[in-house]
């Protein structure tokens, strides 16, 4: 096997360059031996809108490919409750409930459970004779139980698949995201019976440490010169942007040197001096100009007062990065998709069946009727006059309105929402996108907002890891295709000189 390496930074085109990559080579070898491994599932549909022609099993996530190889059943991980059934005794050793939007932030505040610690030392490949005793003696009951259960978890998917070289072989492997692979995941991948493994990437966005990923594993050397490509063209970071940016870079201790070049245009980086503890009196100045804005903080609870001054304003926000959790996506749960069907969608049998289930039922005189109507019409336009005669007299007038008031008049009061934000904000265009700067790490948008906020134990990371919040911050920084708003730390002791020159 020839391993080949494709340096990307920010907004370089990485995807689009394996997309043309994979598809030149399809015509070459035939779809069928060439493969795609993204990091995530997201990564993965990315990939698929891009029509690449390669057969689809072959565009994957390594994890699912291994599962498929091995023809495993779901992950042990799926089954934790019942591991903590049988075994009370380590209930409190493994994660039951874990919001998958801010997982990284508990591992990072040090809040990951034993069992978290022992999959980053199989990820990092750490023997088990230099862990703790506990994590030791967990991972026996753990894995007998596994054995015992005929379940595999996550971690020996690619342990086992690497030891019996289970992939199929294939003569080209394009790696997306290549840096944040963990040592083992490079090992399976470098086990892989292929022709050419290509892993692309940037170590200066490699911000996974906290799943294990060491980012020198990707650095290291091994591989001929002539085998290490640098996309150096920015397609979306302009030069005042992308010099704030080269300066967090020169902080970074290790790192693979490359040539970096911005787009032709100037943009901007600008210091305002509203602070966090303003954040939790008002709305953020100019942020509902009806231009794009992302608001990046390095930990979620940072978020909570921009969070509800937005939603008392009724300015949209979203997170699409992380559309699993609803703090960050309050206009796209059940409810507010009701509400949304209900003031600003075209009326038909669907949607008013939609709306119909956030409404009492003493709002109606005929329901049966009426879900008998809308199911026999789901794709046709049903007019107001259609529906009257199955709405009560009380309140045919305030429904058929479609005004927010008669919602939040009508609404189920057992059905839980944010109506008066629904009232508010559905209907507007979503132009403000925030969350952790974790979370965005695949994003971009017009304007940036950079909170330099730590909590203490990031700060006191970056006293013994400093390379790991260069890098956080860099990515916050090479998210804008114009402009970057670096708001104040206001008093707090826990803050990165985001715009301190070197």
């Amino acid at each position: 096997m020839e391993e080949y390496r494709t340096w990307g930074p920010p907004g370089t085109g990485k995807t689009t360059w394996i997309a043309n990559e994979a598809a030149r080579l399809a015509e070459k070898y035939g779809s069928d031996q060439i493969s795609i491994c993204s990091l995530t599932n997201s990564a993965v549909r990315e990939a698929v809108n891009r029509d690449i022609p390669i057969d689809s099993d072959n565009l994957t996530t390594l994890h699912a490919r291994c599962k498929r190889a091995l023809q495993a059943p779901s992950p042990a991980e799926a089954h934790m409750k019942d591991f903590a059934d049988a075994y009370p005794k380590y209930a409190d050793f493994v994660p039951l409930r874990r919001d998958s939007g801010t997982r990284e932030e508990e591992i990072l505040a040090s809040g990951s459970t034993v069992f978290d610690q022992i999959q980053v030392a199989r990820q990092r490949m750490i023997p088990a004779s230099k862990w703790r005793p506990d994590m030791q003696d967990l991972y026996s009951v753990w894995s007998r139980w596994c054995i015992e259960s005929g379940l595999m978890d996550y971690t020996t998917w690619l342990e086992v698949a690497r030891d019996m070289r289970a992939l199929p072989a294939q003569t080209v492997v394009f790696v997306d995201e290549a840096q944040d692979h963990t040592p083992l995941q490079l090992a399976t991948l470098r086990s892989w019976d292929t022709k050419y493994l290509v892993l692309v990437g940037d170590d200066d966005q490699s911000l996974y440490e906290w799943s294990g990923v060491v980012p020198e594993e990707f650095m290291k050397s091994g591989i001929p010169e002539d085998h290490n490509r640098v996309l150096r063209q920015s397609y979306r970071v302009p030069s005042a942007v992308h010099a704030q940016a080269v300066r967090i870079l020169s902080r970074i201790s290790h790192r693979y040197p490359k040539e970096y070049l911005p787009i032709f245009a100037e943009g901007s980086v600008i210091s305002s001096n509203f602070s966090l503890s303003d954040a939790e009196e008002a709305v953020m100045p100019g942020v509902d100009d009806g231009q794009e804005h992302m608001i990046l903080t390095s930990c979620s609870y940072m978020l909570n007062g921009i969070i509800r001054n937005l939603r008392e304003a009724g300015i949209p926000f979203h997170n699409p990065y992380r559309r699993s959790n609803d703090r960050w996506n309050p206009l796209g749960t059940e409810i507010a998709i009701a509400a949304r069907s209900y003031l600003a969608d075209k009326w038909t049998g669907k949607v008013i069946l939609r709306w119909m289930s956030i409404m009492s039922d003493d709002v109606f005189s005929d329901k049966k009727g009426l879900i008998l109507m809308c199911e026999a019409s789901l794709d046709d336009a049903v007019s107001p006059e259609q529906i009257r005669s199955y709405l009560s007299e009380r309140t045919a007038g305030s429904v058929l309105s479609r005004r927010p008031e008669a919602m939040l008049k009508l609404k189920d009061r057992s059905v839980k929402g944010l109506w008066d934000y629904y009232a508010k904000a559905v209907g507007k265009e979503v132009k403000v996108i925030i969350g952790t700067i974790h979370s965005v790490k695949s994003g971009e948008m017009e304007c940036v907002h950079i909170f330099p906020d730590m909590s203490q134990a990031a700060y006191t990371d970056m006293l013994h890891n400093p390379d790991r919040i260069h890098r956080l911050f860099y990515v916050a920084m090479t998210r804008a295709r114009h402009s970057v708003i670096l708001h104040d730390s206001g008093n707090s002791q826990y803050a990165y000189p985001i715009g301190r020159r070197s």
